[in-house]
């Protein structure tokens, strides 16, 4: 069994990051700031991606603007800064259809390049509290669930003392070609969705729940990643 590695003291530290950084997509009722870029992708020569593109509001189809993730986007900065991987993050919404939902976005346009053989991305999400779980792992269209990557990501979620479901059981399993995960494997790289439960990232549940989440994904950041480069910063 997995133990973590990750202290309280760190996880603490992390959870206060996630916080302010999290503040900017609560803008104009959670569709971020008025103006500036789109997307980020931070430290674009990275081995490892962690990717929100449901922080804000979204366009599923046009006309439809769904709610977006609460609190993924910060979350994933917070992690990616504790732990040098890449970050590619949707920072307001546009009238561009949700990148999980199409393949014309342009934070896959940038990201694309940047993905292939030897890279990985997990693609951070939110769901809701009805499966009575806190983590979903979605393997995608061309992962295994037996996979090293989904044995890991598995593991440390569970060494957080947190519940892990199976995606294909509960229809959460990325296999859709446009999700992030299943096109980031037609590029060549392994990529897994996490869906996260809002019992465990909303800023107004057990802040200890909310900082083994945090804590776990720091944990499995810098077990895939074996590059520390440094930070660089592409906007659209």
């Amino acid at each position: 069994m997995r133990r973590s590695v990750i202290g309280e003291e760190e996880r603490s530290a992390l959870d206060g990051v996630w916080r302010e950084a999290n503040r900017p997509f609560e803008e104009n009722d959670f569709c971020g700031p008025g103006v500036g870029p789109t997307f980020i992708i931070e430290r674009p020569q990275s081995r490892v991606f962690l990717s929100a593109v449901h922080a804000v509001k979204h366009y599923r189809a046009p006309g439809h603007l769904k709610d977006g993730d609460a609190n993924t986007g910060g979350l994933v900065l917070g992690v990616t800064k504790f732990s040098g991987v890449g970050s590619a993050v949707v920072l307001r919404t546009t009238m561009d259809r949700d990148a999980n939902s199409s393949d014309e976005h342009p934070i896959k346009d940038a990201l694309g390049p940047l993905l292939g053989p030897g890279k990985i991305l997990m693609d951070v999400h939110g769901m809701g509290n009805q499966h009575g779980i806190d983590v979903v792992i979605g393997v995608g269209r061309l992962g295994r669930p037996d996979s090293p990557l989904v044995e890991t990501v598995r593991g440390v979620f569970e060494a957080h003392d947190l519940r892990v479901g199976d995606g294909a059981a509960l229809g959460l399993n990325a296999e859709r070609p446009v999700t992030m995960t299943s096109w980031a494997q037609t590029l060549g790289a392994e990529a897994v969705q996490v869906e996260l439960a809002r019992s465990v990232r909303s800023f107004r549940a057990d802040p200890n729940r909310r900082r083994a989440v945090g804590g776990a994904l720091l944990e499995i950041a810098r077990i895939l990643d074996h590059t520390n480069p440094a930070r660089e910063v592409v906007s659209g």
